[in-house]
């Protein structure tokens, strides 16, 4: 075990010294990046802070000791704040080890419970990020602003849930930016706007009461403009319909602008129209005044039929345009990736300024046959607000070791389309090697444990053996985890029941993330472990309690031996590594025991207490 811990610290240490060279050192603004994680999916940073998301960065290595330890907090912080959560951020990992594939980071992602995304391979210096140590975390706010974590010393960390609570206060602490107008003395002040968007409004009129006249009596303004009244004493101002204006009459028009006599008040042209007003006592002797409001001059494309007409536009600018559409078929066709009965087929994004795309359509065939499939590769919503931007397919039910040619096809929004395209090929793979002669070896000495062994007719990525007690509706279990590489053939299962009847099956896969291109399952092997099961009276012990259960740390073990007896008493992962041991001699009475397994991963755990000839078993969970 020393030498595992070793080696994990020079893994870390390591990636300290080629990293420090790295730009961005808690200073500035986040830099841009584009990676890729292991599922083909592209990310790039910009893209997640331009819609509003904080993005938490974790530079990390799958064989990082702290990283491992770390991984539930940061995997509760994503659930907690990401798509399943609150949706106010994306989490991404980026594996910093140049040793690493796709296939050790799936299998840390299984093994440690962790489901945002991770891309491999990725230098820090490469995309202008300082590294210290692994795991060193990059909270990005929208702004490109940035928090850090761990940047130089995570070992100082106690355990998962400091690094859960500091991700979800950083990402906490972020306040979306509120626009508006900023500035106190424009007429739209908004105190809680926090950016100034331009939109301050400072355009205002007076108009005061001199002698027996409104002075101005007439004012020319844009709508949204303030017109502010300041009234003698022996004055009002009332709004009349227009009929009233001429006749010098004084009856005021229901809904309108009537301010008091004497009074300090203002009055917004909120649409583009005349509005008049009297004061009422002296209407008779041509005491009046009209406001006229105009739209704002709108300068933009008035034509209709241009391409970038503008229904607000007042005066024409002549910068309309007029587009010709070419309903061009798909460019660039090809296939990215193929399997046994699958293919994935790429094309360009054939939207344009004049064409806006409806749907596509693919046709493919076997070569040398005649007939085509015909299938939809994308359709929109129909209403063509825009262009639909789907430049990928997947196409099914495939033979496998065949060669296809495809061709594509373009509708557009207006009623065009274009003809097919040239066709491209693609060759399907052939069939992932079946698992063959699978069989299973079990061990006197050791009754939990069992070897599975196999052959195989070709090279494939990894097998996977799956495994239940032989009782209908009973749980499945894999033996090896994720999966067993080749050219390995054999694996070990521990922690099994003795004198149980098992069931095994297993199966090759040929792709780490293409799952899906597979062997189908083998035909079952059966066995019995070794040993026996005691039922009823011949339990070794009695009143076996675990509790709290499932627990986040700490579990309380009791129960009764009935005669003396030395016990070992175990705690073992799914894998069967042991995490915790005590063994007791010559024993007989009441055992209480308090064990804190907190500072491994959540999952489920098997609690053993074996005295030598028979086991009893308790599953625990730690969450």
């Amino acid at each position: 075990m020393k030498k595992i811990h070793l080696f994990l610290l020079a893994i870390c240490f390591s990636f300290s010294s080629f990293s420090q060279t790295g730009m961005l050192d808690g200073t500035g603004y986040a830099p841009d990046f584009t990676v890729t994680d292991i599922n083909g999916t592209s990310h790039t940073l910009y893209n997640y802070l331009d819609s509003g998301f904080v993005v938490v960065l974790e530079l990390l290595s799958t064989t990082c000791g702290h990283c491992i330890a770390y991984a539930p907090g940061t995997e509760n912080s994503y659930q907690t704040n990401g798509p399943n959560g609150t949706n106010a951020a994306r989490f991404l990992g980026l594996e910093v080890n140049a040793s690493t594939d796709s296939a050790d980071i799936a299998n840390f992602m299984l093994t440690y419970g962790v489901t945002f995304p991770i891309a491999n391979d990725v230098s820090p210096v490469g995309i202008n990020y300082q590294l210290y140590y692994t795991p060193s975390y990059f909270v990005v706010y929208p702004d490109s602003s940035y928090t850090t974590m761990c940047p130089a010393y995570c070992v100082t960390t106690s355990s998962y849930s400091s690094i859960e609570n500091q991700l979800n206060t950083a990402i906490a602490a972020w306040i979306p930016p509120i626009n508006g107008c900023t500035d106190s003395l424009a007429l739209n002040y908004d105190s809680t706007a926090t950016i100034d968007d331009g939109s301050c409004d400072y355009s205002s009129y007076t108009i005061n009461t001199v002698g027996m006249t409104f002075s101005p009596d007439t004012i020319i303004c844009d709508v949204g403009d303030t017109l502010f009244f300041v009234l003698g004493s022996s004055h009002n101002a009332v709004e009349v319909s227009d009929s009233t204006w001429i006749a010098n009459g004084n009856t005021p028009l229901t809904g309108g602008f009537n301010f008091g006599y004497g009074s300090t008040a203002y009055f917004v042209a909120d649409d583009s129209d005349s509005f008049y007003y009297v004061c009422q006592p002296h209407a008779s002797i041509g005491m009046k005044g009209v406001i006229i409001a105009n739209h704002p001059t709108v300068f933009g494309c008035t034509d209709s039929l241009a391409f970038n007409y503008d229904s607000l536009a007042t005066v024409d600018d002549t910068s309309c345009t007029y587009c010709f559409s070419n309903s061009d078929a798909p460019t660039s066709i090809f296939s990215n990736w193929t399997t046994d009965t699958k293919a994935e087929i790429q094309w360009d994004n054939m939207n344009s300024s004049c064409d806006m795309v409806l749907k596509y359509f693919v046709r493919y065939r076997e070569v040398g046959t005649l007939t085509w499939t015909t299938k939809s590769a994308g359709v929109g919503n129909g209403l063509c607000n825009y262009g639909l931007n789907t430049t990928a397919k997947t196409l099914q039910n495939l033979t496998s070791g065949t060669t296809y040619e495809f061709k594509m096809k373009a509708f557009y929004c207006g009623g065009t389309e274009s003809g097919y395209s040239a066709p491209s090929q693609f060759t399907t793979s052939v069939d992932c090697p079946e698992m063959s002669n699978l069989s299973v070896q079990t061990f006197s000495g050791n009754q939990s444990k069992a070897t599975f062994s196999w052959d195989t007719t070709g090279s494939y990525v990894f097998a996977r053996v799956a495994l239940r007690v032989d009782t209908l509706g009973s749980n499945w279990q894999t033996a090896g985890g994720f999966g067993v590489y080749f050219p390995t053939l054999s694996v070990n299962k521990f922690g099994l029941q003795s004198g149980e009847s098992y069931r095994a099956q297993g199966r090759t896969f040929c792709d780490s993330n293409i799952t899906s291109y597979r062997s189908w399952w083998t035909t079952p092997v059966f066995w019995t472990q070794p040993g026996s099961i005691k039922i009823g009276g011949g339990s070794i012990i009695n009143n076996l309690d675990v509790y709290p259960n499932p627990s986040d740390d700490i579990f309380n073990i009791s129960f009764i031996s009935q005669e003396i007896q030395s016990l070992k008493i175990r705690v073992l992962n799914i894998v069967g590594e042991v995490i915790y041991s005590e063994s007791i001699e010559n024993f007989v009475g009441e055992y209480t025991k308090q064990i804190d397994v907190g500072d491994n991963a959540k999952g489920v755990y098997l609690l053993e207490i074996n005295n030598n000839t028979t086991i009893e078993n308790k599953k625990i969970i730690i969450r």
